[in-house]
């Protein structure tokens, strides 16, 4: 699980990077994305 956030994070950083970095963007995008490792982990841990 913080192995899947942390790898969103790096990839949000080079989208970011690439990207005209918008910190309002970033700042409600984060959460959202760790909800939604969140919500994927616990669905596949589901699974098995």
């Amino acid at each position: 699980m913080p192995l899947t956030v942390l790898s969103l994070l790096v990839i949000f950083m080079f989208c970011i990077d690439s990207a005209t970095p918008d910190f309002v963007v970033w700042l409600i995008s984060f959460p959202l994305l760790t909800l939604l490792a969140a919500g994927v982990t616990l669905w596949i841990k589901s699974l098995y």
